[in-house]
């Protein structure tokens, strides 16, 4: 994982040049910087392999975006970041993280690193 500040100009190309992939597991995602408490790239043998956007609304970290170019879709990335950061966010008063509204036509991918459906439709990582 490499933190980005949320307006580097290569985390905006790479939104920008990935534009129509991200609409397909993220339809109507639009980046919007100062909605971001954490950014960073995702990175596999130091090649770009992905972007991870999420912000914090209390003790609720919200993923905005949790993409992976076709590459590397094989799912290590995402059980590496989320059991990868679960301790740092629990440290820090995180005790869910729950995947944004657009984010539902990736459902498949969220059950199977670990998230459930829950009472709103959305799905959500306990961490506590």
């Amino acid at each position: 994982m490499l933190e980005i500040q949320p307006g580097s100009k290569y985390l905006l190309r790479f939104v920008k040049f990935h534009d129509a992939e991200i609409q397909k597991y993220c339809p109507g995602f639009v980046y919007q910087p100062d909605m971001n408490s954490l950014s960073f790239f995702i990175l596999r043998n130091m090649a770009m392999a992905g972007l991870f956007l999420a912000r914090r609304e209390g003790n609720i970290l919200t993923v905005g975006l949790d993409f992976v170019i076709p590459e590397y879709r094989d799912f290590k990335n995402g059980r590496y970041i989320y059991s990868k950061l679960a301790p740092t966010l629990r440290q820090s008063g995180i005790v869910k993280i729950k995947a944004a509204e657009t984010n539902k036509f990736n459902a498949a991918y969220f059950k199977k690193i670990g998230f459930k459906e829950d009472q709103d439709g959305f799905y959500a990582m306990d961490l506590v």
